[in-house]
């Protein structure tokens, strides 16, 4: 089965859920996609977007909403001692995801849900997939489809569209040489 990983801002109590990127659980899915998680913390995480050609396109609601912060990506298996005790590991992947009423139906008491939750209550973690969603649409021109698990596809005939091959998109229209005098 192995181990499924959420990328979460510490500071802000934020997280990416990768399935509403299109990617899968575990760290290798979510590092070898083409479009998703790694794309969304690298924009996530560019403090100075915007100053020069090749940066992203303006989104201040999104590219840099995590410099500087403490982030990290938390396994359903961490342990105490995987982050600074204060931020009890072993409680986040289950925190961020459950809500009152299942907290107070598995963990009924008070101690149980200290124990399983730690500092964290239901509704402390925002899920921020869909800020996500919009910014890799918009910067890599992608349609989203489906509900649950996203899909996200080049648009017909955009850069990464396969059927027009991002090959022939990076070729240049011409290219001028010199030849030598022999």
């Amino acid at each position: 089965m192995g181990q499924y990983h959420i990328p979460i801002n510490l500071t802000k109590k934020e997280f990416i859920h990768p399935h509403r990127l299109g990617n899968g659980l575990k760290l290798w899915e979510q590092g070898a996609s083409q479009f998703g998680v790694s794309q969304a913390i690298h924009a996530l995480l560019a403090v100075s977007n915007g100053r020069g050609s090749g940066d992203y396109h303006d989104d201040p609601e999104f590219v840099g909403r995590w410099g500087g912060d403490r982030i990290a990506i938390v396994g359903d298996y961490a342990e105490p001692g995987d982050l600074p005790a204060e931020d009890r590991a072993e409680c986040i992947y289950r925190a961020r995801e459950i809500t009152e009423g299942d907290a107070l139906k598995y963990y009924p008491t008070e101690e149980e849900r200290e124990e399983r939750l730690g500092p964290y209550k239901p509704g402390d973690w925002k899920d921020i997939s869909d800020l996500a969603v919009r910014f890799l649409c918009a910067e890599y021109d992608l349609e989203a489809s489906g509900t649950g698990w996203i899909t996200l596809s080049p648009v017909p005939g955009s850069f990464f569209d396969e059927a027009k091959g991002t090959e022939a998109a990076m070729k240049p229209d011409m290219v001028i040489t010199r030849e030598e005098n022999r």
